[in-house]
């Protein structure tokens, strides 16, 4: 089938997401949460200095605007809820589109290197 282990293993290593606790503990649901919204955060961010290049070669350098919109997102602080603040800045739910989008080159070139391999994808 071409399937390809990144590296030995055997029958007493396991994957950790099939661990209940692992995917039950709170802070790593949160670590996820965190890492989609500043990925939107990113990309709204490059929309805003009109970046029309892809995703991953967006910089801000010292562009006020930037600063600014930190600045506007900080200041709120606990007063709302995330999800309201994150619909009322960026006019979007929760979603890992930006994530998908900024990795999709790291992606392409995965694909071409297990077909180069004959690696099945998974």
């Amino acid at each position: 089938m071409g399937l390809a282990n990144p590296r030995p293993s055997n029958a007493n290593m396991s994957d950790f997401l099939v661990v209940p606790e692992v995917i039950l503990f709170e802070p790593h649901i949160d670590s996820l949460f965190s890492t989609i919204f500043q990925f939107q955060i990113y990309e709204y961010a490059c929309e805003i200095v009109n970046h029309k290049d892809a995703l991953h070669k967006c910089t801000f350098g010292k562009k006020k605007k930037i600063s600014q919109l930190f600045e506007q997102l900080m200041n709120v602080g606990s007063e709302k809820e995330w999800s309201l603040l994150l619909n009322e800045t960026l006019h979007s739910n929760l979603n890992s589109s930006s994530l998908l989008k900024y990795f999709q080159p790291l992606h392409q070139w995965l694909m071409m290197e297990n077909d180069k391999t004959s690696a099945c994808r998974g």
